[in-house]
């Protein structure tokens, strides 16, 4: 399925209008209906571009304020001393956490409730992109 739309851009360049909500609600739209009427499984192929590439709810850093750090801890049911100061929050409780078992991407999270695979591209390996190919053809058959 094909996302397309007008570039205001004056070179047509939509890589600066691509948003990670445009490109989260075009899955959802667009993954039940990849899965209609068949019993295998779906794998979206992407790359790590930006706007695929949005945290749902990331590990905080050291830069993040302390109420917001405090606020995370919470929503993870990480217990701490409500004098905690933000550094102690930082370095004990949030430093030792694996960054894989808390930053997950948003497109994964629905990926997963509907059971459909996300296969990412390692990056800088657009080769590796069937669509790359198949846009390859395209412009040479336009050139042609």
């Amino acid at each position: 399925m094909l996302f397309a739309f007008n570039s205001t851009d004056d070179n047509g360049d939509y890589h600066r209008e691509m948003y990670a909500n445009k490109f989260e609600n075009y899955i959802r739209h667009c993954t039940p209906l990849l899965k209609q009427g068949s019993d295998r499984p779906v794998i979206l192929v992407i790359d790590n571009a930006p706007c695929h590439s949005r945290y749902a709810n990331k590990k905080p850093m050291i830069v993040m304020t302390g109420t917001a750090m405090k606020a995370w801890v919470t929503q993870h049911n990480i217990p701490f001393s409500a004098q905690a100061k933000k550094k102690d929050i930082y370095l004990y409780l949030i430093m030792p956490l694996k960054k894989l078992d808390y930053n997950v991407y948003a497109v994964e999270n629905f990926a997963q409730e509907l059971s459909i695979s996300i296969l990412r591209l390692p990056p800088y390996h657009c080769d590796l992109n069937p669509f790359e190919h198949v846009w390859g053809w395209i412009k040479k058959g336009l050139r042609d």
